[in-house]
């Protein structure tokens, strides 16, 4: 099925620009939840078609979140791309690609890099008895999305950023179910 829509981004300046990552998939979910909650279109039956998206009109409005599932994507996907910067880079300013979607009912991103390889199922799931300061974030995302997988490079170097023209990056893949019709607001 091809998506509703898309976006891809690079980012060569995490340490910079990783916001704007954010903000991306922000307004994706964003956009996916007004086209979920929206009739269906009787010409496609698989993408809902909104007539409108408005677009915050004042900077303080641009970070929204007060939708759970857009809370919970987001807060997964940054997770992911913090864990990038810091374990897989090194803090080095490497380039990181992403590309979202969001389907009928599911919205994707795909994050890829060429940072250091690691095992994920290696990763032990946390003490949670004990509050740790570090290592949730794999947690953190794998309780907040429906799918979360890394496809690890068999081809990239084993040092902290590979740029060599025929080598495969690394990938991550997240992916939730737009499953609420009408997403509920989170109370403040």
């Amino acid at each position: 099925m091809d998506a509703a829509a898309s976006f891809r981004l690079t980012i060569d300046k995490p340490s910079l620009l990783r916001y704007a990552a954010v903000q991306s998939v922000i307004e994706l979910c964003r956009a996916a939840r007004i086209v979920h909650q929206s009739p269906r279109d009787t010409a496609d039956p698989h993408v809902g078609r909104a007539k409108r998206i408005s677009y915050p009109v004042h900077p303080a409005q641009a970070v929204d979140l007060t939708h759970k599932f857009d809370q919970d994507f987001v807060s997964a996907f940054l997770e992911v791309l913090n864990n990038i910067v810091l374990h897989a880079y090194r803090r080095a300013e490497a380039p990181i690609d992403v590309v979202g979607k969001f389907y009928a009912d599911e919205v994707r991103v795909e994050i890829s890099h060429f940072g250091l390889r690691f095992d994920i199922d290696a990763i032990p799931a946390p003490d949670l008895e004990s509050l740790p300061e570090g290592g949730m974030g794999l947690f953190i995302a794998r309780s907040l999305l429906d799918e979360l997988h890394y496809y690890p490079s068999h081809d990239a170097a084993e040092f902290v950023v590979d740029t060599a023209p025929n080598a495969t990056p690394h990938r991550w893949s997240l992916s939730k179910k737009l499953t609420e019709p009408n997403a509920q607001e989170i109370s403040s």
